[in-house]
């Protein structure tokens, strides 16, 4: 598997986790000291992303993280930076309701390889383009909380 392909899995697990129920191995993603800029929280360190994670996953909404453009350089054999675009869907409650985005941001990652030939993120913030009013509110409350 070449670089680039590994570091889009890794953008994709990232996402599959968040959406299906497994957002407290999200941490596992990320090196010893990763960081993570998003939903107006700052976050640094296996401890502080796994209370975060830990937090998402006892969240009910249904979500779905869709990374496209993808732009990478490898930078060297151990160091990559990274773009793309997220675009997030959130639904709270029950039943089908139309598809609208709640958020599209862009992505910029910073990734390292690990000792044991993976890749990891060591940082990734979020900057939101467009967002749904709607969102908005949800932040603040869980911010609260």
């Amino acid at each position: 598997m070449t670089d680039r392909e590994s570091i889009e899995n890794l953008i994709n697990e990232f996402a599959w986790l968040l959406d299906h129920g497994q957002a407290e191995k999200v941490p596992h993603l990320f090196t010893e000291s990763g960081k993570l800029k998003a939903a107006g929280q700052d976050i640094q360190g296996q401890e502080e992303l796994q209370a975060a994670f830990k937090f998402r996953a006892s969240q009910t909404h249904i979500s779905r993280h869709v990374y496209t453009n993808i732009r990478l350089t490898i930078d060297n054999e151990n160091q990559a930076t990274g773009t793309s675009i997220l675009t997030a869907y959130r639904h709270d409650g029950d039943g089908l309701v139309a598809p609208i985005p709640s958020i599209i941001a862009d992505t910029q990652d910073k990734y390292e390889r690990g000792n044991d030939g993976k890749w990891y993120f060591s940082e990734r913030i979020n900057t939101p383009i467009f967002i749904n009013p709607e969102l908005l509110a949800h932040i603040d409350e869980e911010k609260i909380k």
